[in-house]
């Protein structure tokens, strides 16, 4: 499939010759926003639209990157959930007010270093190793590094990354050095909503239709409660069981969207102190779970943003939820979201645009 991913690259969807490709090929393919081929693939269930030119690494990376992360640096599975949350200790000092809230709930075990920097504590090889927010990023992106230059045949020496709107200097510099470690030259740090939009190619309509304002709605995920309410055991502060829990949950919050005909079931065995943990989780339920936390998302919104809003762009996993989006577009009174990008991808997609616009601008580097 990777091999005739490159006979598609630079190459329209309707172009006479990826018309006569693609009746040989077993996959299926598709024509993308401006008629660019584009490939779909299956991953865990769900079906995905990949341009050619980053499918491999796209590819490659989902089903390669969390079991060659988890091999080598994480024994237990709540130490793996390290890898998800260290974006949030980037360039964070250990007594800083959001990292003593965020500890509480992670299941894994952060120190003060040196100069008060936060160091998060994996058992690796039967010792125990202290990391930074920054080695462990280098790390992974050494690994995406090896799997992209293995699949183009080149090497590859230059980034554009992403960081969180909110993010301050010092955790931006930080996520640099972070590429810095990984052997990458960083061309840009642009903003997670700015990415987005130019995934969907706002930056090129805006000098035709003039100005608009976007609306950028970015959720990720969350935590439960339900263990600690049934057994009367809180288990926030045991690793293990939390990494558990967390990974249960979030596998039933994916099954959710869209809702499936039976709810899907949390079972683990002998959760914490040989107690076993069942739960059925309906989509009654998960709404009414996290009402809370929706209607939290909107309160940050004015009303004369409703009116003045009219792009509305989903990014995060968690704005797949039905209700979620339903939620939405009642506060903006019906008005459309877009959603035809993957909202876990969008930003990664916008900044690989940027990338070539960066090369063509400075081509002596």
């Amino acid at each position: 499939m990777a091999e005739n991913a490159k006979r598609l690259i630079g190459r329209r969807f309707t172009d006479a010759s990826v018309q006569s490709d693609i009746k040989l090929w077993p996959f299926k393919v598709i024509a993308g926003p401006g008629d660019k081929s584009t490939i779909v693939v299956q991953y865990k269930g769900e079906e995905k639209q990949v341009a050619a030119e980053v499918h491999a690494i796209w590819y490659l990376t989902h089903n390669h990157l969390s079991d060659y992360a988890s091999r080598n640096m994480a024994e237990s599975e709540g130490e793996r959930a390290s890898y998800a949350d260290a974006k949030r200790l980037i360039g964070q000092r250990f007594t800083d007010a959001s990292v003593q809230s965020d500890i509480m709930l992670w299941p894994f075990k952060v120190i003060a270093g040196p100069g008060d920097k936060s160091m998060i504590v994996v058992q690796y090889k039967g010792e125990e190793k202290q990391f930074a927010a920054e080695e462990i990023s280098s790390m992974v992106l050494i690994k995406m590094r090896e799997i992209a230059e293995a699949y183009l045949g080149t090497t590859i020496k230059k980034a554009v990354v992403t960081v969180p709107a909110y993010f301050n200097y010092s955790q931006r510099q930080a996520t640099k050095d972070a590429r810095v470690i990984a052997g990458l030259n960083v061309m840009r740090i642009i903003n997670e909503p700015t990415a987005a939009a130019i995934a969907y190619g706002l930056d090129k309509k805006a000098s035709s239709v003039g100005e608009k304002n976007v609306l950028i709605f970015d959720l990720g995920g969350g935590t439960f409660d339900e263990f600690k309410r049934k057994s009367k055991k809180d288990i926030t502060g045991n690793p293990r069981p939390v990494g558990r829990l967390r990974t249960a949950c979030e596998w039933a919050k994916r099954t959710l969207s869209p809702p499936l005909p039976r709810p899907p079931t949390i079972e683990i065995d002998s959760l914490y102190e040989g107690i076993d943990f069942y739960s059925n989780i309906t989509c009654a339920r998960f709404e009414e779970l996290t009402m809370d936390l929706f209607r939290k998302c909107m309160r940050g919104y004015q009303d004369g943003q409703r009116a003045a809003c009219t792009m509305f762009i989903l990014v995060g996993g968690s704005t797949r939820i039905p209700r979620v989006q339903q939620l939405l577009q009642d506060f903006f009174n019906g008005k459309e979201l877009c959603k035809n990008i993957n909202p876990d991808e969008a930003v990664a997609y916008g900044a690989a645009v940027q990338a070539p616009i960066l090369v063509w601008r400075r081509p002596e580097e």
